[in-house]
């Protein structure tokens, strides 16, 4: 199980676009997300909305 300890960690393997704030980061998405790892923790809470 792979451990994420930033959002900047998790943005990298996912190939998303880096946060401009190392704690909080906001992506307005049109697409599914894939993270890399089926199973995953992190030290971050996540929220989305879903249209």
């Amino acid at each position: 199980m792979k451990h994420f300890k930033s959002i900047s960690e998790m943005a990298v393997a996912s190939n998303l676009p880096l946060p401009e704030h190392p704690m909080l980061g906001l992506l307005r998405i049109n697409r599914e997300i894939r993270i890399s790892y089926a199973a995953y923790t992190s030290d971050f809470y996540m929220i989305g909305l879903f249209e």
